[in-house]
């Protein structure tokens, strides 16, 4: 009888591998970012993908145009929504406030490029390149 029970566990295990198939890693990319024209380096770009979605796309030290928000700020987006390999997004970070962060990239083959800017409240601008780590 045990052994029936054993046998019973290991191919309900089995059953649960493959009706849940295999779960996808997260793929991390890292990277930097500059103002459009290349002059000005920004900090670290980091985010991550996973279920079709672009998750965490940060951009460190990025430098505000207008005088209004201070001169350096992080630049977070949650989530963007990734097809076919293009990045594009628009985030709203205070509902209600007339300022909002858009992102459109692309990633092939483990790399990753784009543009991002932020305004009309905190204006800035940038573009960034990243790889997958």
């Amino acid at each position: 009888m045990r052994g029936a029970v054993r046998v019973l566990g290991v191919t309900a295990g089995v059953l649960a591998l493959f009706v849940s198939g295999p779960v996808a890693a997260a793929e991390k990319f890292a990277g930097t970012a500059t103002d459009p024209t290349g002059a000005i380096s920004f900090g670290a770009v980091t985010f991550t993908v996973k279920g079709g979605k672009v998750r965490n796309f940060t951009v460190e030290g990025a430098t505000v145009t207008n005088g209004g928000c201070g001169g350096y700020k992080s630049v977070i987006v949650p989530t963007i929504p990734l097809r076919g390999g293009r990045m594009i997004g628009v985030y709203t970070p205070v509902p209600g406030v007339d300022d909002s962060i858009r992102v459109n990239g692309t990633i092939t083959k483990g790399r990753a490029s784009g543009t991002f800017a932020e305004g009309p409240l905190c204006e800035l601008r940038g573009k960034f390149t990243a790889k997958r780590r």
